[in-house]
């Protein structure tokens, strides 16, 4: 049997190998990161009507009832459908100007990124992406860094 050299190069650097992207951070609980339900759905509709046309990254209706599963127990959000969710708030907070997201969140937008940027470090990080090979996980991947790049040349 051949050994996976990519399984193998992670090995010998120890850990997750989350350090090499994001930084080294510990694994954390990040229910309190995740906004109010209604907020949630409120994110979701934005990604559809804002993102989704631009971005076919999932299958929307399916994503939909797992968000819609996630969000009645948040507590117990599979770790690649929380990186996807975050991912999916930041994308949908860069899609609205400041404006819209004082009236409807009652926060600016660039706290609102800032917040759903970095709990989505944390929930690639928890869902150990480096060594997932889960559609969800590369999901929530990709979306991340199109935020970064949507956000350092919009923002």
């Amino acid at each position: 049997m051949f050994e996976n050299p990519i399984t193998k190069t992670y090995d010998t650097i120890g850990g997750d190998g989350g350090d090499l992207i994001f930084g080294s951070t510990p694994r954390q609980n990040l229910n309190s990161l995740h906004p109010s339900p209604v907020h949630i759905f409120r994110l979701w509709q934005t990604y559809l009507d804002n993102v989704d046309p631009l971005t076919k990254v999932f299958h929307a209706p399916t994503v939909q009832q797992r968000l819609l599963d996630a969000t009645a127990d948040l507590e117990n959000i599979p770790k690649a459908m929380e990186a996807l969710m975050f991912s999916i708030y930041a994308m949908s907070i860069i899609s609205l100007n400041n404006e819209e997201c004082q009236r409807v969140f009652i926060e600016e937008r660039s706290v609102l990124l800032a917040r759903y940027q970095s709990a989505t470090r944390r929930a690639l990080n928890n869902a150990n992406y480096l060594r997932s090979s889960d559609l969800t996980v590369l999901q929530g991947f990709t979306l991340h860094l199109v935020s970064l790049f949507c956000s350092s040349v919009c923002c």
